[in-house]
């Protein structure tokens, strides 16, 4: 009698989770959804003049002069930005898979923060200042833990 109640327990504990996982999965995925819905929503922000002449490259540079057709956003010059196109406070700063990165200088760091790299699920960007040296250690260390680092 104990024996089949320690079971059916056992099954409780298992099929909470995996409902904890089913639950889980079901809030990435809408997190995933949110922000491909707003990287869509987003339009792209040309500079005044990019087409007309070479020299001006491809980054917003805000329109200042007192004649300046982009400054009081005539509307066949493309859209200027504006505090309506921010993300969502939920979203905001998340990696497309929708977990958070965490930015590692050294390998003293990643070792310092393993814990909360474990804990919350976090995904490792390298800084670019790192070696080649340091980078494959760092790589043999997240190997060993599992953590996934985006740029090797």
């Amino acid at each position: 009698m104990e024996k089949e109640m320690e079971k059916k327990d056992d099954i409780m504990n298992l099929n909470m989770k995996e409902a904890e996982g089913i639950k889980k999965m079901k809030e990435i995925k809408k997190i995933k959804e949110k922000i491909k819905k707003k990287r869509e929503k987003k339009p792209y922000f040309f500079p005044q003049g990019f087409g007309r002449k070479k020299r001006i490259k491809d980054r917003w540079r805000r329109p200042r002069g007192i004649d300046s057709k982009k400054r009081i956003e005539i509307s066949y010059l493309g859209p200027v930005p504006k505090i309506g196109y921010r993300t969502e406070k939920s979203i905001r700063g998340l990696h497309p898979s929708g977990k958070r990165e965490i930015l590692i200088r050294s390998k003293k760091e990643l070792l310092e923060k393993m814990d909360e790299i474990k804990k919350n699920d976090f995904l490792v960007r390298l800084s670019s200042s790192l070696g080649k040296k340091s980078r494959e250690e760092i790589k043999e260390i997240a190997e060993k833990e599992e953590i996934k680092i985006l740029n090797l």
